[in-house]
């Protein structure tokens, strides 16, 4: 009853008695305060000693009928006003995580335990399908393509591409990379640079995307990623050499490398320059959110 009594005193103060941009921070906690409601709820009706006696289909029907679904629906019905107050975008969050986390309990439900692997794709997956919404909000903005919506979704997409992949990698490194030992050691290293393969790819791609959008977020991911990708290849470097001053010689050319990446998307960032493609945009060709918002306001 006090966690009910929060969210509605919650709600009161974000609808009534603070500003659009104050709301912005507090909004994710609605959602939030709906599916421990649910959840408490769902305990409740089903009974804590019959749950703990449940299997994992059972837990994971009360789990995502009780909490993730509701949390989901409340977040989307809230994100119904986005058009009129653009810093309800932080939603999407909300959206996302509840989407991702339906996947594998609705397969629980049916007796099928995914494992780790399969969760980690399944969430790489996911943040392309968002990252992909997010170019296509920025493209052809319409009436929900404002530029807090386009950030967030952006921002939450290659956050879990980043996480996904390396996911991907670090159970390929924990899981199979084991060099001679049960007769497995060329398939481990193979797989191994496979998931690296993969993770150099979606770094790019992150780094590419967020420069043609010119956000900071993607692109401090993508440097990230660099420096594990660079870290990578210097033990490589040392291991194939026999020389501990390979690692310090190719890890100086390729951080010295990443710097100067950072130095030039810095200026980019500050300079507010943009791609030769996305010269479109200043020409009218392809409406951005700022010159469709204008348009709005001069044909209400």
């Amino acid at each position: 009853s006090r966690r009910l009594l929060y969210g509605i005193v919650l709600w009161l103060v974000i609808t009534k008695f603070v500003s659009a941009s104050m709301a912005g921070m507090l909004w994710p906690n609605l959602p939030c305060a709906v599916a421990v409601a649910g959840l408490l709820i769902g305990i409740a009706a089903t009974g804590t000693s019959k749950l703990l006696e449940m299997d994992i289909t059972g837990s994971a029907k009360v789990v995502l009928f009780s909490c993730v679904i509701p949390q989901t629906l409340s977040a989307m019905y809230w994100m119904l006003d986005l058009p009129k107050d653009p810093d309800r975008a932080v939603l999407v969050c909300n959206v996302f995580l509840g989407v991702w986390a339906m996947i594998p309990l609705v397969a629980a439900t049916f007796g099928q335990d995914l494992g780790w692997r399969f969760t980690s794709w399944t969430l790489l997956g996911s943040g392309f399908c968002i990252s992909g919404v997010a170019v296509r909000l920025f493209v052809v903005p319409g009436r929900w393509g404002s530029e807090e919506l386009v950030s967030w979704t952006l921002n939450v997409g290659v956050l879990s591409v980043f996480v996904g992949t390396s996911n991907i990698l670090m159970d390929q490194l924990l899981n199979d990379n084991l060099v001679d030992k049960e007769g497995r050691g060329g398939s481990a290293k193979t797989g191994e640079w496979e998931a690296w393969l993969l993770f150099v790819l979606a770094i790019a791609t992150i780094g590419i995307v967020g420069r043609a959008l010119n956000r900071t977020a993607p692109v401090l991911l993508s440097m990230i990623g660099m420096t594990m990708i660079a870290l990578r290849i210097s033990f490589a470097a040392s291991s194939a050499t026999g020389n501990v001053l390979a690692f310090f010689l190719v890890s100086g050319v390729l951080g010295f490398a990443i710097i100067l990446f950072a130095h030039r998307c810095c200026q980019h960032s500050s300079s507010r320059s943009q791609p030769a493609w996305s010269q479109l945009f200043d020409e009218g060709v392809v409406p951005t959110a700022a010159t469709a918002a204008a348009a709005e306001k001069l044909n209400p």
